[in-house]
């Protein structure tokens, strides 16, 4: 009988159920919400080494985006800004590819831990502040390419440390009550250009953690995480305004618990 493996990172059947549970959930969610897939997704390093979890974390994450990115596109296109107006999508990209190495540099130091621990702790309160609130108090700012440039390089600086970049355009769109749709339409872009700015990186400097068996293992979730992300756009097309809002504040909180949750499960034991 062919001995195939050596092709796979898990063999035990229920490693391949949590890895399955785990990668539909976070898809289901990044779907609906347009961000967040990295939160729940951070679950898999029970299951996987941590180059191996990070690095599928990195591809399904980034083929999740695309598809919702492609099935909302005409929506995204209609309440967008100019992309490369003051309040479109390019100054904050610019800012973020100007905080990622700002961030990274920070990482290295101080201590990442405790800046993941205060970062995610910061989510989560900020995220039952959101959802106790009956209504939030809308920020008035001069538009401009400097607000967007300093809010995309906050969310790049908190991408190098804690591969969560999306975070910080989520509180910022919610800070200035845009809608469920213009939300999207400017978090969303944002959040695939980080991640694959993240994923060139990646390749280019550790090509060698792209093995035979991260692919196998790609390849056999993807399918799964790309149903997972169908269904979460086809929840978000039926969800209201309020409701959409409420489900933000969920998934940052869930986002901060992934961040200790993170920290947990990469801590020694």
């Amino acid at each position: 009988m062919l001995d195939i493996s050596h092709l796979f990172v898990v063999t035990a059947p229920a490693d391949w159920i949590g890895l399955a549970l785990i990668y539909a959930s976070a898809a289901v969610i990044s779907g609906l919400s347009g961000f967040g897939f990295a939160a729940i997704g951070a679950l898999s390093l029970i299951y996987l080494p941590p180059v191996t979890a990070i690095s599928m974390l990195m591809l399904l994450s980034l083929s999740t985006q695309a598809l919702s990115f492609g099935r909302l596109w005409g929506e995204l296109r209609t309440h967008s800004q100019r992309w490369n107006g003051p309040e479109g999508v390019l100054p904050y990209c610019a800012g973020g590819i100007l905080g990622i190495p700002i961030g990274i540099e920070i990482m290295t130091v101080a201590n990442e831990k405790e800046l993941m621990f205060f970062f995610g702790l910061a989510l989560m309160l900020y995220s039952a502040y959101g959802l106790l609130k009956p209504t939030t108090p809308y920020l008035h700012r001069a538009a401009g390419w400097r607000s967007s440039l300093l809010v995309g390089a906050c969310g790049g600086l908190v991408g190098g440390i804690t591969a969560f970049p999306g975070s910080v355009l989520v509180i910022w769109t919610s800070l200035i009550g845009l809608s469920k749709q213009q939300a999207r339409a400017l978090t969303q872009p944002f959040v695939f250009f980080m991640q694959l700015v993240g994923l060139a990186v990646l390749v280019l400097a550790h090509p060698h953690v792209f093995t035979v068996q991260l692919l196998t293992l790609f390849a056999v979730m993807a399918p799964l995480a790309l149903a997972g992300s169908w269904l979460g756009v086809n929840i978000y097309q039926k969800t209201s305004q309020v409701n959409y809002r409420n489900i933000s504040f969920m998934t940052l909180a869930v986002s901060g618990l992934g961040l200790l949750l993170k920290l947990g499960l990469s801590s020694p034991a």
